[in-house]
């Protein structure tokens, strides 16, 4: 990637080599309920960004993206042989 410049659109820049590993720039992770993406920080190191709140219709993270949680596979009235895996 390109350093950031006069002119220059591309605005990620190529961590040094000597910076700690703390994060892949680009990643995302959970915080509580909250997403960090990693980013340059002030010494264009990788590091993680401040917390951004899950939207409502959304409102649980997990594997560093926001969404409604945990979903029921089960339909009432149905029963599931847990060997075949079949519904009847």
């Amino acid at each position: 990637m390109a350093p950031a410049g006069c002119g220059d659109h591309n605005t990620m820049v190529q961590p040094d080599a000597s910076c700690p590993q703390v994060c892949d720039l680009g990643a995302q992770r959970c915080n509580g309920n909250n997403v960090e993406t990693c980013g340059p920080g002030a010494d264009l190191c990788p590091a993680w960004g401040a917390p951004t709140a899950c939207p409502a219709d959304n409102p649980i993270c997990g594997g560093g993206t926001c969404g409604r949680g945990c979903q029921d596979d089960c339909v009432i009235g149905r029963n599931a042989s847990v060997n075949s895996g079949s519904w009847s």
